[in-house]
């Protein structure tokens, strides 16, 4: 009986493992249970047919009660199947979201990769702009500095043009600015004393003032003292009281307001303090507890897997401890348990397995997590080096247009005083073909004035002839000698009428001249610190030198000399009528100072112009 037993155990182990790879359905198990029935009854009639017919009530009853003990292990041993087989689909279940997670991650993962292409490829296009514009910011700085450099150059030729002008201007206005001065400084003298006596015045009769209104400011003091004074007198005890009374609760007040205050700001500040606290707690511990609830979720798989084994540790000692009968027994379903044990600590070791996986993938994920907020952060960065750029750009641009608008200006100065300039050129080559037109004159004046005096000087021969003639006729020809003297007398005051009219035109002519030249001292604006240039008269008388030509300057020396040559142009006119000779000498230091008013006159013609 043990051996059939044993032999039914062994097929029963043999069909475990099958059992274990189906699926579990009570159809099957059934089915197996029947085949377990026949192949017991065949093992009894085989018995029947070998042992005594005697036997086979007591053998038919101890089948019945085999039956039923295996019956009833069995249905323990499947309800036990069900439980584990519900255990590993709910693994199955577990591992299959697992897997469908780590799926959702590398999509995840993948579409983050796609996004952080797009924005490398993003990143590289405004690099590449920035670098466009940075190009293009260096041309128009470029183009700046080059329309500076020629600003700046321009302006220099103008200014040092401008400088030789006003230089030339202003070495004119000195001496009416010296002038100027000296009667500034005189004008300034008597205000002082006029300031100094209206000052003197004006504090004599603030001081009056102030005296005044200190002396009403007293009596309105005075009066205000009696009033005050008096109402003290009649209200001292009522108002003693009050005040105090007063006093006391203002302070008390004021105690309490105080305390509210310093509560108030106290609990403000300690609040204030608590939630930066906390803040700064969190901010610094976040981290710190995922961590922590992910260790904790592995300490608790590996804690639970330790404990499994401590209590099939102890379960194999307690059966140690039975008796045999009962080890034997349950021999069998250690072996399957320690089995489904050991699928089931593979199975966990396989989640365990999956949970790292999934634990590194949620670390990769965090790691390009924080990548991508590193990209971003570059990204923020170069968008905002780009609005930098852009505002240094329009920055630039509104230079340009501003530079633009001061060139467009300088260029119009530029113009104008070009213009000016060409003007005044054409004003001097203007005045430089007149004072060549009034040079030709003067040559033209000269040479008359030379032949003037060659006839002057045949008119003396001829004089000295005649004298000489009258001379040696004295004697012979006394009537005659005294009719020819009458009628030489006659021809010399004829020819000095002669000469005086031509002088006088020579005068005239020298005199137009120096009107012409002073005119165009007068458009050139160079002449304005000298005196105005006297011009000789139309009609001079010959006993009347004063009005030669040339203009006078202030040099009282160049007066004095003036007056000298007057004079002695005045004595000489006196002894014409007494020696012709005399007369002829006259006439060329006439004639040679006229010359020399008309080179001063010339020279000082040509200043401007030079």
């Amino acid at each position: 009986m043990d051996r059939r037993s044993w032999l039914w155990r062994r097929k029963a182990t043999e069909k475990s493992p099958g059992e274990t790879e189906s699926t579990g359905s009570v159809s099957s198990h059934s089915e197996r249970y029947s085949d377990e029935q026949a192949y017991a009854a065949q093992s009894s009639s085989h018995s029947q047919s070998l042992e005594v017919t005697s036997k086979a009530i007591v053998a038919d009853e101890d089948v019945n009660g085999r039956v039923k003990t295996l019956s009833d292990k069995l249905s323990a041993a499947l309800l036990n199947i069900s439980a584990k087989e519900e255990l590993v689909n709910q693994h199955a279940k577990v591992a299959e979201e697992a897997v469908s997670g780590w799926e959702n991650a590398e999509n995840e993962v993948s579409d983050l990769k796609k996004k952080l292409e797009s924005e490398k490829e993003r990143s590289s296009a405004l690099e590449n702009r920035v670098i466009h514009l940075d190009g293009a910011l260096k041309e128009c700085v470029r183009q700046l500095r080059q329309l500076r450099e020629e600003q700046e150059q321009k302006l220099s030729e103008a200014i040092t043009e401008k400088t030789h002008e006003w230089k030339a201007v202003v070495s004119d206005l000195c001496p009416k600015l010296d002038a100027a001065e000296s009667e500034n400084s005189i004008l300034k003298s008597a205000l002082e004393i006029r300031t100094i006596e209206l000052d003197l015045s004006t504090k004599a009769a603030e001081a009056a003032s102030k005296l005044n209104l200190e002396s009403l400011k007293k009596v309105a003091k005075l009066e205000s003292e009696i009033r005050r004074l008096k109402a003290v007198a009649r209200k001292a005890a009522s108002v003693s009281s009050f005040c105090v009374e007063s006093f006391t609760d203002s302070q008390s007040d004021a105690g309490e307001r105080i305390l509210v205050y310093e509560n108030s700001d106290h609990i403000e500040f300690d609040s204030a303090s608590v939630n930066a606290e906390s803040r700064s707690s969190n901010l610094v511990t976040g981290p710190y507890y995922l961590r922590n609830d992910q260790t904790h979720g592995k300490n608790l798989i590996a804690s639970s897997f330790q404990n499994d084994l401590m209590d099939d540790f102890l379960e194999m000692e307690r059966l140690a401890g039975l008796p045999d009968a009962e080890a034997r027994r349950s021999r069998a379903e250690q072996f399957t348990e320690s089995r489904y044990k050991l699928e089931l600590d593979a199975m966990i070791n396989k989640t365990a397995n999956l949970e790292q996986e999934i634990e590194k993938k949620e670390a990769e994920r965090a790691e390009l997590e924080v990548a991508m907020m590193r990209l971003l952060e570059q990204l923020h960065k170069s968008q905002v080096c780009l609005e930098e750029a852009e505002a240094r750009m329009t920055e630039l641009e509104v230079r340009l247009w501003e530079m633009e608008g001061l060139k467009g200006d300088a260029e119009k100065r530029l113009e104008a005083n070009e213009s000016k300039l060409r003007d005044t050129a054409m004003e001097i080559e203007s005045l430089r073909v007149q004072v060549e037109l009034l040079e030709g004159e003067v040559r033209s004046e000269r040479a008359e004035k030379a032949q003037k005096d060659g006839r002057l000087g045949a008119l003396e021969e001829d004089i000295s002839r005649l004298k000489e003639e009258a001379q040696l006729q004295h004697t012979s020809q006394l009537q005659q000698a005294a009719n020819s003297r009458d009628e030489v007398k006659l021809k010399q005051t004829q020819e000095l009428a002669v000469v005086a009219t031509k002088f006088a035109e020579c005068q005239r002519t020298i005199a137009s001249l120096g009107l012409k030249l002073k005119s165009l001292a007068s458009l050139e604006d160079f002449l304005d610190d000298s005196d105005t240039i006297p011009g000789l008269t139309d009609e001079e008388d010959p006993q009347h030198p004063e009005s030669r030509c040339g203009p006078y300057k202030s040099d009282p020396s160049y007066l004095i000399s003036d007056i000298r040559q007057s004079e002695y142009i005045r004595d000489k006119l006196s002894t014409l009528s007494q020696k012709g000779r005399a007369r002829g000498v006259a006439v060329t230091n006439l004639s040679e100072k006229g010359g020399r008013g008309l080179s001063k006159l010339s020279r000082r013609g040509s200043k401007p112009g030079s």
